[in-house]
Parts: C-alpha cells; sequence; structure tokens
C-alpha cells in the first residue's frame, strides 16, 4: 500500500494511483486556490491527528511512571505512607480525563476530515463517491472497520475505561490489608475509608465514563432524529435485522394526520403479520413523517397518544415494537430526518447495529422506498404496499414508481413470502 503525504491512499494498483497524481495536477490548473486550500487544511489536520496521539502516549507513560511512584512510597516504612493507595485512584481519573479529552478531540477531526474535507476533495477530482475508500485514508479506514467489526479504535481509551473500573475495588481492598496487617488505624474506620473511597471513585469513574462515552452518542441520535418509544435495550453486538415500517396507511387505515379523534384502525392483517416478522428474528421498526405538528394540525400530546394506542394494542396480542421514530418538520424546514432523508433509519442503525443490507422497508408511498435506497437497504428488500391513500385511488400514480420498481403487495400479510 502506498500513501501520500496527504494521507491519500489507493490499495490495489499502482497505475491507479498514478492516474489519481495526474487528475490531481489538471485540477491544480483549474481551480488552484481551492484544491491547495484543500491539501493545506488536510495536511494540518493530519498533524493534528498525529500530535493527539503522541500526546495520549506520553500521558500513558506518565500514568504508568506516577502509578509506580506511588505504590513504591504506599509499601515503604513510613508512617501512614499507605494512605499514598488512595491516591492511585485520583491519579487514574486525571489521566483518563485527559485521555478522553484527547479522543473527543480527535473523534470531531476524523469527522471533519472524513464527512467535509475528504469529501470536498473528491468533488474536486471528480472522484466517485463510492471509490472514495480507494483515495482517502479516513474513508479507508472507516471501511476497514465496518469489514473487521471493530467496534472502538483506540486501545488507550479501552484500557483507561478498565482501570475506572477496576483500580478503585484493588486499591480499596489493598488499602484496607496494608493498614490491618500494620494495625495503626482501627478496623471499623479502616473499613468505612476503605469502603467511602471505593464508593466516590467508582461513581466519578462511572460519571466521566458516561461523560465521554454514552452521552455524546445520545446527544449524536437525538440530532439524527426524534424518537417517541424505545425499546430498553442492552448493549447489542451483534449485527441486527430489522424491518422499518411506515406507520399511516402502512400499519393502520389513513385518515389524514390521523389521530385518536379520527379513530383507531389496524388493518385486519397487521398484527399477525408483525408477529410473524418478529418470530423471524427480525426489529420492528417505525419510522413516520408527521409533519402535521409543525403546521399545527395536530399537537405533538396527539401523536405521543396515537404511537401509545398502537404500541399498547400490539403488545396485548404479543408483539412488542422495538422503536418509534418520527420527524415533526414540514418540508420547507430542510431537516435531515423527514423520508426520503436517513435520520430515522440512522439512528435507528446506530441504537440496533442493525446491518441495512438484511433489512427491509414496508411503505405505502414511494418516499419510503427513497428513504430506504438512501439508507442502504438494497432494492430487494424494497415493499410496497398498495393500502394508502392515492391520487385518484391508483397507487400507479407515484412518482417514481417505474424508476425505483420496489415489490408490490396487495396488503401486510402477503409480505410473509418475501421477508424470510
Amino acid at each position: 500500500m502506498r500513501i501520500n503525504k496527504y494521507g491519500w491512499i489507493n490499495p490495489k494498483e499502482n497505475n491507479q494511483l498514478e492516474m489519481f497524481y495526474e487528475l490531481s495536477e489538471e485540477i491544480k490548473d483549474n481551480d488552484d486556490q481551492k484544491f491547495q486550500y484543500l491539501l493545506m487544511a488536510y495536511d494540518e489536520l493530519r498533524d493534528e491527528l498525529k500530535m493527539r496521539i503522541q500526546q495520549r502516549d506520553n500521558l500513558a507513560i506518565q500514568f504508568i511512571v506516577i502509578v509506580g511512584v506511588l505504590s513504591g512510597i504506599a509499601f515503604t516504612d513510613y508512617e501512614y505512607a499507605y494512605f499514598t493507595i488512595l491516591i492511585i485512584p485520583l491519579m487514574t481519573l486525571f489521566f483518563s480525563i485527559q485521555i478522553f479529552s484527547s479522543y473527543e478531540v480527535h473523534d470531531r477531526l476524523v469527522k471533519f476530515i472524513r464527512e467535509h474535507i475528504e469529501v470536498e476533495l473528491g468533488r474536486v477530482l471528480n472522484v466517485d463517491e463510492r471509490k472514495f475508500y480507494d483515495f482517502f485514508w479516513e474513508h479507508y479506514c472507516k471501511q476497514d472497520r465496518i469489514i473487521h467489526n471493530v467496534k472502538m479504535p483506540g486501545g488507550r481509551k479501552g484500557f483507561f475505561q478498565m482501570l475506572l473500573k477496576i483500580v478503585p475495588f484493588l486499591c480499596s481492598i489493598a488499602f484496607f490489608f496494608k493498614c490491618y496487617s500494620n494495625n495503626e488505624i482501627d478496623v471499623k474506620i479502616n473499613a468505612i475509608i476503605s469502603v467511602v473511597s471505593f464508593v466516590v471513585y467508582i461513581v466519578l469513574g462511572y460519571y466521566y465514563l458516561y461523560r465521554f462515552n454514552i452521552k455524546p452518542m445520545k446527544v449524536e441520535c437525538e440530532k439524527l432524529s426524534a424518537c417517541d418509544y424505545l425499546k430498553r435495550l442492552r448493549k447489542v453486538n451483534n449485527k441486527q435485522k430489522a424491518v422499518f415500517f411506515d406507520r399511516d396507511g402502512t400499519l393502520h387505515v389513513d385518515k389524514v394526520e390521523t389521530t385518536l379523534e379520527k379513530g383507531f384502525e389496524l388493518f385486519p392483517d397487521t398484527i399477525s403479520t408483525l408477529k410473524e416478522i418478529q418470530k423471524r428474528g427480525y426489529r420492528i421498526i417505525i419510522v413516520t413523517n408527521q409533519s402535521g405538528i409543525a403546521k399545527g394540525h395536530i399537537t405533538l400530546k396527539q401523536m405521543k397518544k396515537f404511537n401509545k394506542k398502537l404500541r399498547v394494542s400490539l403488545k396485548r396480542k404479543g408483539c412488542k415494537i422495538d422503536a418509534i421514530y418520527y420527524c415533526p418538520h414540514k418540508k420547507s424546514d430542510n431537516c435531515n430526518c423527514a423520508k426520503p432523508n436517513t435520520g430515522m433509519f440512522d439512528r435507528a442503525r446506530m441504537e440496533f447495529n442493525i446491518d441495512m443490507k438484511k433489512s427491509y422497508i414496508v411503505g405505502d408511498k414511494i418516499g419510503d422506498i427513497k428513504a430506504a435506497q438512501n439508507a442502504g437497504i438494497p432494492n430487494s428488500n424494497w415493499c410496497l404496499v398498495t393500502t394508502g391513500i392515492y391520487d385518484n385511488d391508483d397507487f400507479h400514480n407515484e412518482p417514481d414508481l417505474d424508476v425505483l420498481e420496489p415489490k408490490i403487495f396487495p396488503n401486510l400479510k402477503s409480505l410473509l413470502e418475501e421477508i424470510r
């Protein structure tokens, strides 16, 4: 593999790399200012990443040295020297915060390079977006992590996450037995100090684990789309498969911006179909546009009441919905969550570790199918049910129907022959 100083790569053939250099020379002549700026920014950001990596190496070395010194002092014969054992968790917490902060900046830099700088370079160089991983380092790294199922790149981060959980316990035990052997403190006071120090440090440790790991993901998910209901999740390591359902006109009779006041009416085959799909190992996830909220036609409370009625009705019949994501915006808001955009699908993928290639979409409008296409669901898994509301009561009037060519079903029950 050859890598130039800007981080462009091509792991395949040298002649492709030479063609890339020729292309870059041509672009420099035509659009020199923008191209040179992107190269300069790319180079500086890559240098900043290297500096962050070196910073974490230095912090790890400093931590090891300090822990070694404190441990040595703790087991000397000086009076009360064993109290330095309780400083070790404090140092672990301090260095963990520095490491996590460095990774936080590192991740932002990587995201900016991959989603902005490399994308703009690709546009200037007329590189096919599907081939970005052949030319740009961060795109290649992301692709490589997906292929090898790497959950958390960065060994130091995982190491310090582990230390925050075990060091308080080990140091509290070591402190208790050291005090007990020296017989300098009453056993009860010794036990109280050990327990209190353990509780304080473990609470602080888990707080910072939440602050630097769980909370950022939660915030990022909330930016992708709104969520009305999310089944309580354990950590999901294995890839999941899901069936994404539109709500109105797919699971129940569409009465135009449907609320409980207009009537709740499931299709006759909704419950039996969802139960069977769930038995086949699929997550049941609802993704619904609710622009009536932004237009003032319905309230958020009315939508939530309707969703609760839907969930409870299905649950009573033995079918549990995994999540309901919704978009409350109108089209002119230009949000990322309204179908055919992918915000709701992206959030589901993050929270459930969804494998889009093995997932399906079931909807009554072409907008649902376009969203699935944009989200990476293969066209063989696009299912359009003809139970919605259409111009002149004819689903053939849906725009781009002939272009996208989804599989068409008269009702939900007929899906069961397709979704295996």
